[in-house]
């Protein structure tokens, strides 16, 4: 997963560069350059479902401490402070992204 999530980071970093399209609207009505903008919108999916399982996985593993009383004191990450604290999946996703 970590190494599928670097590649998609890698690859917004490539899709945010400019294209002639940002310098001339006109065109951007035309062409799609390269197909970015539909590589944009995939890369956004593929990126909500990596992140949506990362909030599952820890939800689930905090469903399972309650149950068997194991609930671990060390520190907690980003994704199960924000859980603790009742903030929407939406919003965990947008500030991890």
């Amino acid at each position: 997963v970590a190494r599928e999530y670097r590649e998609l980071i890698k690859e917004e970093f490539e899709l945010s560069g400019t294209d002639p399209g940002d310098f001339l609207p006109v065109l951007r009505k035309v062409v799609d350059f390269k197909g970015r903008e539909r590589r944009m919108v995939d890369v956004a999916n593929r990126s909500d479902v990596i992140l949506q399982g990362m909030i599952d996985e820890h939800r689930s593993r905090r469903k399972r401490s309650d149950a068997d009383g194991s609930r671990e004191e060390e520190s907690k990450t980003m994704i199960e402070t924000m859980l603790s604290e009742g903030y929407s999946d939406d919003i965990i996703k947008g500030q991890i992204n």
